[in-house]
């Protein structure tokens, strides 16, 4: 019963504390609303409470981000979190992202790829040129998928022109054939094309006379992407692959 108690008191203290740091906080953000002078102290803790609005703000846009690439793709993003990327300095920009690289070719140099308790690759180098063909060799575990995942998800600066796909070694069992396989494998293509039919599935509903300010913006997106998808090469798309 007294253990009970305490942990009642515990609880309710914890609470207690939430309560009051966040009256503390709702008190201070409507005294800087209102223009007045603020202590050391509070500008310190307004500066804290801008980082964290701006990290929940980050952490939202990485998930919405997420959640508009293929399931293949989401789920390697996820595989990703456990790994640490290393770039040389001056291949990030403000926010952290890694800046592309212009030309026909990427390159790395003095990076490092870690696991959990390990480098898998250390103060290493890559460059890859368009029309080139390279060959990955090493034994399991070592980082090779790995580092292809890093690149199929752009993890690592490269030509924004550049559509990159991964080809799983061992793909999952379903209805598609070799050739639609391959083709799905192109996460960008595969986007484009969904977002295609998506949106020629919302103009068809549109019924007459409803909606054309909203109907004039999904044609013009439609538009866009469909300029995107012949940029990219989709029409060959399937004719390359057989």
């Amino acid at each position: 019963g007294e253990e009970d108690s305490e942990d009642g008191e515990a609880g309710g203290g914890a609470g207690g504390r939430a309560a009051r740091a966040a009256a503390a906080e709702a008190k201070l953000l409507e005294k800087v609303a209102k223009g007045e002078k603020l202590s050391n102290k509070e500008r310190r803790l307004h500066q804290k409470i801008l980082q964290n609005e701006e990290e929940k703000r980050h952490e939202l846009q990485k998930q919405e981000e997420i959640a508009d690439e293929p399931p293949e793709v989401q789920r390697w993003l996820q595989e990703l979190e456990a790994f640490s990327l290393s770039l040389s300095s001056g291949r990030e920009d403000g926010d952290g992202n890694v800046m592309s690289s212009g030309g026909d070719a990427i390159s790395v140099d003095s990076f490092t790829l870690s696991a959990p308790g390990q480098d898998l690759l250390k103060d290493a180098s890559l460059t890859l040129a368009k029309g080139k063909r390279y060959g990955l060799l090493g034994p399991n575990g070592m980082g090779k998928t790995t580092l292809l995942k890093h690149l199929a998800t752009r993890r690592f600066p490269m030509p924004a022109t550049w559509s990159v796909a991964l080809v799983s070694q061992e793909a999952p069992a379903s209805d598609r054939s070799v050739v639609d396989e391959v083709l799905f494998a192109d996460v960008e293509r595969t986007r484009l094309s969904r977002e295609e039919n998506e949106l020629i599935a919302r103009v068809e509903d549109f019924g007459d006379g409803e909606g054309a300010e909203e109907l004039g913006k999904l044609c013009e997106r439609l538009a866009q992407v469909g300029a995107e998808l012949e940029a990219t090469g989709a029409d060959a798309a399937e004719a390359q692959v057989r």
